[in-house]
C-alpha cells in the first residue's frame, strides 16, 4: 500500500494469480466480500463502517432476549437478580448449561416446553 494511503481496520487483501487484489471484510466470524470500494481510500472506510454497523446491530440483537422463547427465558434468566446472586462458581456451572440448552433450543416456543 502506498503511503499516505488510509489503513482500512478488518479488510483482508487477497492476490490473485492475474495480480488484481479483491478486499474482504473480516471480523471474528463475520466475513463479507468482495469489498466494492478500492483499497485504501475514503470510500472504503466508509463501506467498512456500514458493515461494522450491520455487525453491531446483528450482535445487539443476538443479545436481546426474545420473549416466548427457550432462548430468550435464558438469556432473561441470566439477568435477573437471583441468578446475579449466585456464587461466581455457580454463576459458571449454570452458564455451562445454560448455552449448551440455548445452542440446541433457542428458538423453541415454551409453549412446546413441558415438564415431562
Amino acid at each position: 500500500m502506498a503511503k499516505g494511503v488510509l489503513k482500512v481496520p478488518h479488510v483482508q487483501r487477497i492476490k490473485r494469480t492475474d495480480g488484481r487484489v479483491d478486499l474482504y471484510f473480516r471480523k471474528g466470524g463475520w466475513r463479507e466480500g468482495p469489498l466494492k470500494s478500492a483499497d485504501g481510500t475514503p470510500d472504503l472506510m466508509a463501506e467498512v463502517q456500514t458493515i461494522l454497523n450491520k455487525v453491531d446491530r446483528a450482535q445487539t440483537a443476538a443479545l436481546k432476549p426474545r420473549s416466548n422463547t427457550v432462548g430468550g427465558l435464558l438469556r432473561a434468566y441470566n439477568k435477573s437478580a437471583e441468578f446475579l446472586m449466585l456464587a461466581r462458581s455457580t454463576q459458571g456451572e449454570y452458564q455451562n448449561y445454560i448455552d449448551e440448552i440455548i445452542e440446541d433450543c433457542d428458538t423453541w416456543p415454551l409453549t412446546e416446553v413441558s415438564r415431562t
